[in-house]
């Protein structure tokens, strides 16, 4: 269900002019990004739009701060290189929200930098190029994505295995998950580029037909052309189906998935 959001759910937040935004437009209703849609890579959530002239000047800078429901908030602005920075506007305004991540822990962006195992957006076709759009007044603008925490009940298929929960029913179900997400990424016209345990994380639910799989960490991914992409998607459909192999899943099995 949509998360309500006010101008007091903000504990902190260094960027004076983001923070001003905020508190304009706190209040507005954004959907939650996942699903019900089980197997499938969440569809976008509501966004609020900045003007880039709003945050002028502003050069990788984090921030901190947390929903009234209590889910932290942790935001990563980033620029573009020197050459293309065209007067110094901030190009890329992604929020990322992480349970894990506790409020005020991080106060500055180097050492917000250092904690690597961030959970990204886990729908990026729409936000791999830049966020750069024309409003109705012809102003460039940038997108504010504020996604809702992943619940520590995602777990990666190594954890999985080590807990013993996949049984020949188990694996053949999130491999059918895993391969949809992966599937509808390719039918955008996108690689991952980084397939790997760490990066498709499953729940599991009382109800198997209620599990979802969620593919996370778009650092890597690209386009390719039309010759070259299809072997590169057939690449990475063999790499999942290695990675499940890795962690207990018999080749006939999964096929039969």
């Amino acid at each position: 269900m949509p998360i309500n959001l006010r101008s007091g759910a903000l504990l902190r937040l260094r960027s004076v002019a983001v923070d001003k935004f905020l508190e304009q437009h706190l209040g507005m209703r954004l959907q939650e990004s996942i699903s019900n849609n089980t197997g499938h890579i969440p569809s976008i959530p509501d966004t609020i739009t900045l003007r880039l002239s709003e945050i002028r000047g502003q050069k990788n800078r984090c921030a901190l701060g947390f929903l009234e429901n209590g889910t932290q908030v942790f935001a990563k602005f980033y620029s573009t290189n020197t050459s293309a920075q065209r007067n110094g506007l901030l190009q890329e305004l992604n929020f990322l929200v992480d349970q894990r991540i506790q409020p005020l822990q991080f106060p500055n962006h180097d050492s917000a930098a250092e904690h690597e195992d961030q959970v990204d957006i886990p729908f990026v076709p729409r936000l791999l190029g830049l966020f750069e759009e024309v409003d109705p007044d012809g102003e460039r603008c940038a997108r504010i994505i504020l996604l809702p925490a992943i619940s520590s009940s995602f777990l990666t298929i190594k954890q999985l295995s080590a807990m013993g929960a996949l049984s020949p029913q188990v694996h053949r179900l999130l491999f059918a998950r895993a391969s949809t997400a992966l599937g509808t990424l390719h039918e955008h016209g996108y690689l991952h580029g980084d397939i790997s345990h760490g990066n498709f994380l499953f729940h599991i639910a009382d109800s198997l037909d209620d599990s979802r799989v969620l593919v996370v960490d778009f650092e890597k991914a690209s386009t390719r052309s039309k010759a070259n992409f299809e072997a590169a998607a057939r690449g990475e459909k063999a790499i999942l189906l290695r990675l499940f192999l890795t962690y207990g899943a018999t080749k006939e099995e999964l096929l039969a998935a």
